[in-house]
């Protein structure tokens, strides 16, 4: 009725498997026969991703973030959707994770441990680059200014950033899965899957942080963009307000 077909379609799948599999089930069994009849949904359309490939892309992105209005809890102070955007480019945390808040400081490391809870591979530990509170966030204000863009994102956007950007970094395949919160596909990858140990963690966090100053440093290959003090000020400030890891 809501038209999900990829999700309908995979209730379908299971459905099918638990008749023949779990019961045992055949073509001769009524349930299971009428069951195959059920036709699946076509896919009437798929939403573009609009991931920030390049850095320029994120502090453009950054200039225009803040709403010109307050927010719910006191309208005379601007929510910074910048901090909330820094955030997930720089952790990879899903849409539920963040507005939950389902991270702290992991106490062995000193990195970022996100609580996730989708997979069992969705606990997890992260490189530390940016620190935000945790704390429940309101779902609706950042989605829908970032709808009214010139080119539309969604939250789920700064996740696939991040994805892209490990790798740009440098940092092996099989680590990049383990902070998605990914389980290995194959054997290969459940033999090359490592736990991220504070070496692990503070290695890849310097060749994230070394990506980031190559990027500030030359944004764009054609004219070099001068950026808004707010901005500069704003990105730095996080950058060293993240407490390094206890071995550092």
């Amino acid at each position: 009725g809501e038209g999900k077909s990829t999700t309908f379609n995979q209730f379908r799948s299971y459905l099918l498997t638990f008749l023949r599999h779990y019961c045992g089930y055949d073509d001769d069994v009524y349930i299971y026969k009428h069951s195959l009849k059920i036709r699946t949904l076509q896919l009437k359309s798929v939403r573009e991703h609009h991931p920030l490939l390049t850095f320029t892309d994120f502090l453009n992105l950054l200039e225009i973030a803040n709403p010109d209005r307050g927010n719910n809890d006191n309208p005379k102070v601007p929510t910074d959707y910048r901090s909330w955007i820094a955030f997930m480019v720089f952790t990879g945390t899903r849409p539920t994770e963040f507005y939950e808040g389902n991270w702290e400081r992991d106490k062995t490391t000193g990195h970022i441990h996100i609580l996730g809870t989708k997979t069992p591979n969705a606990n997890r530990v992260v490189p530390s680059i940016v620190w935000l509170t945790p704390m429940k966030r309101a779902e609706f204000g950042l989605p829908q200014r970032l709808e009214k863009l010139e080119v539309p994102q969604r939250v789920r956007d700064f996740r696939r950033t991040y994805a892209l950007w490990l790798e740009s970094a440098g940092v092996p395949r099989n680590r990049i899965s383990l902070y998605m919160g990914h389980g290995p596909r194959d054997v290969t990858a459940l033999y090359q899957k490592q736990r991220p140990t504070t070496e692990i963690l503070n290695e890849d966090r310097k060749k994230i942080l070394d990506w980031i100053e190559i990027q500030k440093n030359a944004p764009t290959k054609q004219e070099k963009r001068v950026w808004a003090d707010t901005t500069t000020t704003f990105l730095n400030k996080l950058m060293v307000d993240v407490p390094k890891s206890p071995t550092e």
